[in-house]
């Protein structure tokens, strides 16, 4: 498996009218859970089609994270009755919490400000994925 950090620029692989065209709907995308907003509203554009990729990327990352974080949060407030253990393990699910939650934040904002560049720049370490052609 690959994992490349900064990710590839596909920018050159769309046209202009296209990125202007379709910035907003590609915005919506980045949030992850409104990935699917270039589909419906541009089905024929490359470039929605490209965000709506990349969304849907975010949008696991965000499931992926949030499971994480209830997993471990769960295990962790088995430890909360025991007197030292119990405090340890009330600074670690705040800990865990918002480091998952930075993560988030992470692909949403590198999305997101690739769509304000006007870029096609795949997220990090697995934006390489595609789901839609």
């Amino acid at each position: 498996m690959k994992l490349i950090a900064n990710g590839h620029d596909h920018t050159a692989k769309f046209r202009d009218y296209d990125r202007k065209r379709c910035r907003l709907e590609s915005l919506c995308a980045c949030t992850g859970i409104l990935f699917f907003v270039p589909l419906v509203s541009t089905p024929e554009s490359r470039y929605g089609r490209y965000w709506a990729n990349q969304g849907l990327i975010v949008l696991l990352v965000e499931v992926l994270c949030l499971i994480a974080g209830l997993t471990l949060s769960a295990l962790l407030s088995l430890l909360l009755p025991v007197p030292v253990l119990g405090k340890i393990a009330a600074v670690l699910k705040v800990l865990v919490a918002v480091a998952l939650w930075g993560i988030v934040l992470f692909y949403v904002l590198t999305a997101t400000l690739s769509v304000l560049r006007g870029r096609a720049k795949d997220v990090p370490f697995i934006g390489y994925w595609r789901f839609f052609r």
